[in-house]
């Protein structure tokens, strides 16, 4: 059961810039009503398969409800590649510092939008060592707000709108 209170609560207390900068991301578009993660199982000491599907699960949720945001808890987590492939969907962070998504090496993005809109990741840090793509972005809408790209071999966003 989700904590209705707790998920008002969130964005003022945990999203960088606490209330200016929810009134701000709000003006743009993204939706700050939604689920936390640490919820489905997200947890920054499991494996990147567990996080992927807690994460997969969250925005099952959100998407399934019309659209939302999907809260990530602060630190540094493996996080095997996610798809996002649902219109309305936004990823939160409490940090592009603080609150990093670490995929395994190898050809896979960390994160992939696949013909959404209106999808956003905001104050979030992605990271894959040894990977080629750390962003993909395929036909979609996708917004970024403080968001930190980093790669071994080439720290990269891919975004291809044909």
């Amino acid at each position: 059961m989700i904590n209705r209170r707790r998920m008002l609560a969130w964005p003022l207390l945990a999203v960088a810039g606490g209330p200016m900068r929810v009134r701000a991301m709000q003006a743009q578009g993204v939706r700050m009503a939604g689920v936390f993660a640490a919820d489905f199982g997200f947890d920054r000491g499991a494996d990147g398969a567990v996080n992927a599907a807690a994460l997969a699960t969250a925005i099952g949720r959100v998407a399934s409800a019309g659209g939302g945001a999907v809260y990530l808890p602060p630190g540094r987590a493996q996080c095997n590649p996610v798809v996002i492939d649902a219109p309305g969907v936004s990823l939160i962070g409490a940090g592009p510092r603080t609150t990093v998504l670490v995929g395994r090496p190898g050809p896979d993005a960390v994160i992939s939008v696949a013909r959404a809109a209106d999808v956003a990741l905001c104050d979030l840090g992605l990271e894959a060592p040894g990977a080629v793509t750390v962003l993909y972005a395929y036909q979609a809408g996708l917004t970024l707000h403080a968001v930190s790209i980093q790669g071994g071999q080439m720290a990269a966003a891919f975004v291809d709108s044909a």
